[in-house]
């Protein structure tokens, strides 16, 4: 598939989100500690960018599949291709972080992880964490990646001979598990984490992605304006400056960011148009970006309160800087080259 330049700026903003949230996070954390506050507007609204991830999930991976619909390999290859870009880079955050734990006494202050529970972390299966009483891996960013590769699973399985039917195929399976989980209340913590309505922001993304097949465009103008209309009704569903952690969240924020992707996708169709600037590059590795900006965040933070040459708004700009260009630099010299080699060279 080739890339629509807009697509790729949107996972850059997407990651982007993210890192915001925790720079922010940290800069407030760092001023604490020397006596001081700080905050910014959005912080916790800027969590948005993994629902706008996953309605971009949706429609990528209907676009990317169309040599695979029918095909008689077509499911193995399709989950080939996932696993290849999604575990080895998140296995490596993985291994990092527990080996950064184990070198800074961090496991022995706050947590020790079963064997079982790093073991479930990487085969991407949920359970609940002792110390959070929440359902999260070991890295617990990667509580994302449980609903993607639940999704991936799923795409895989019910693979059909058409975009068309296979995206109805797992848009029902999807809305079926979501009623199941109201309905029954599970206590099963994998039931209980993949039957949460987010999961349905993968079929709005699927859906643009099939208006997209279909050759449904927008004029430019009409494009920005569906855009802009889906930020402005985020904002006016959030007005507290929180996201809901319920059901409310679909509406609240995913339907939102599927009408931000619409306007983009359908509005500014053109793939390539803007490629080899620095958002799509960054849209490019934004996988890296968002498993490895903590990281930069935490050793800038560091820097800030042994040093004292950043902090506030500085390090917020100087903590997204970094978080790209660690990314940029990961992607281009592991996950690129290795994604690549375990997909066969396509």
């Amino acid at each position: 598939m080739q890339q629509i330049a807009s697509v790729q700026i949107l996972r850059a903003l997407a990651a982007l989100l993210v890192a915001y949230g925790h720079a922010v996070y940290e800069a407030g954390r760092i001023a604490g500690l020397k006596g001081g506050q700080f905050s910014a507007p959005g912080q916790y609204l800027s969590a948005v960018g993994v629902d706008l991830f996953f309605a971009i999930s949706g429609f990528v991976m209907v676009l990317s599949s169309l040599r695979l619909y029918g095909a008689g390999d077509g499911r193995w290859q399709f989950l080939k291709r996932r696993l290849a870009r999604i575990v080895p880079i998140y296995w490596l955050v993985t291994a990092i972080f527990l080996l950064g734990q184990a070198l800074t006494g961090a496991a022995a202050r706050d947590t020790v992880f079963s064997a079982g529970e790093i073991l479930k972390s990487l085969l991407f299966i949920p359970f609940e964490r002792a110390d959070l009483k929440l359902i999260q891996p070991v890295y617990s960013l990667g509580w994302t990646l449980n609903y993607e590769m639940f999704f991936y699973l799923l795409f895989a399985l019910l693979m059909a001979a058409t975009a068309a039917a296979t995206v109805g195929r797992v848009a029902l399976t999807l809305i079926a598990v979501v009623i199941a989980g109201l309905v029954l209340n599970p206590t099963w913590p994998p039931l209980q984490f993949w039957s949460h309505p987010i999961v349905l922001e993968f079929v709005l993304g699927m859906g643009i992605g099939l208006l997209f097949l279909k050759g449904v465009r927008l004029s430019p103008l009409l494009g920005a304006g569906l855009a802009l209309a889906g930020a402005m009704a985020f904002l006016a569903f959030n007005r507290d400056g929180f996201l809901p952690t319920d059901g409310w969240r679909l509406l609240a924020a995913g339907v939102p960011m599927a009408l931000v992707l619409a306007g983009c996708a359908l509005g500014f169709p053109g793939a390539g148009a803007a490629r080899g600037g620095p958002l799509v590059q960054l849209g490019d590795a934004s996988y890296a970006l968002y498993l490895f900006h903590p990281m930069a965040i935490r050793a800038l933070g560091l820097v800030a309160l042994g040093k004292g040459l950043i902090g506030g708004w500085g390090l917020v700009l100087a903590a997204l800087l970094a978080s790209a260009a660690v990314s940029v630099m990961i992607h281009r010299l592991f996950e690129r080259p290795l994604t690549r080699w375990l997909q066969g060279g396509r």
